[in-house]
């Protein structure tokens, strides 16, 4: 797919190296051979990708997302091009996997203080935005990766040449999670990310009881925030005849939600310093 709107993307020069020598590249750096690789360096690519970030970020601006969100300055949008060493580490991990194929290459994080169907509607106007289908929409929230929790949207597009990017749609809590856990694995092992649990018994517990933080308790503080917020809108639209929406029925909700807040502050508070401290007697 092309983008045929004014767009920075269509600024922006095809991606450096044809696929056969970006494949070349990608299994030097596998293989920590990469000086001796003569043909498109990782630097230009590189560079390519964080000018690719950039003109992403300035396209989304467009987007009109903030219109999607009850709290609208909370939104904020980042992004950067992954690094020789983490493409590296990609590359070892799953071996069969080619550099060009890699669709992460180029990642956008947009993080807001925004409910489970906030983040739907954001991620549907960016598949709309760059013309995707709905199966570019990658929704990681059941928890089940390690506790990580977040919606991706993958876009391929065909002009220019390479641009495919992957973006990042977080809430406030998913996003702190997500920030805690990847300096928890910077301790612990990298493997952290994709299920490894530490053999030592208290540093797995402490693994576990942080993706039980994300399973349980965030996804239910969000759940619960969700259903509050859309009862709400109900009550503004003027549907005072919903039969779920009352005072018995908002006022639990409200208060399991200030409930879970506390024991989320008291869990980063009281264990977030221990998480830290439990690498150094490795």
């Amino acid at each position: 797919m092309r983008i045929r709107r004014e767009s920075p993307l269509r600024e922006l020069a095809n991606r450096p190296g044809s696929l056969n020598q970006l494949k070349r590249l990608g299994d030097a750096i596998r293989d920590d051979n990469a000086q001796a690789y003569r043909g498109v360096h990782y630097d230009d690519v590189f560079s390519w990708y964080n000018d690719l970030v950039v003109a992403v970020i300035e396209d989304i601006d467009g987007a009109s997302l903030k219109s999607l969100l009850a709290d609208p300055d909370s939104l904020t949008i980042t992004g950067r091009a992954k690094t020789r060493n983490t493409v590296r580490e990609k590359l070892r991990r799953r071996h069969a996997d080619k550099l060009p194929s890699i669709q992460d290459l180029a990642g956008v994080r947009i993080e807001a203080d925004m409910t489970l169907s906030e983040q739907d509607a954001v991620a549907k106007t960016l598949c709309d935005w760059f013309g995707q289908g709905a199966d570019a929409v990658h929704d990681l929230r059941d928890g089940e990766h390690a506790g990580y929790r977040a919606v991706h949207v993958w876009v391929r597009l065909d002009q220019p040449k390479g641009a495919w990017f992957e973006i990042q749609v977080r809430t406030l809590l998913q996003s702190e999670w997500a920030n805690y856990f990847e300096a928890l694995a910077d301790y612990l092992g990298r493997d952290l990310r994709y299920g490894f649990i530490p053999v030592r018994e208290d540093l797995a517990e402490q693994v576990r009881a942080t993706q039980e933080v994300s399973r349980d308790m965030i996804t239910k503080f969000e759940q619960l925030r969700d259903q509050t917020q859309n009862l709400r809108l109900d009550e503004g639209r003027g549907r005072t005849d919903h039969p779920i929406v009352s005072a018995d029925t908002l006022d639990p909700l409200r208060a399991a939600m200030r409930g879970v807040t506390d024991q989320l502050r008291s869990m980063i508070q009281e264990g977030g310093p221990q998480n830290v401290e439990l690498r150094r007697d490795l």
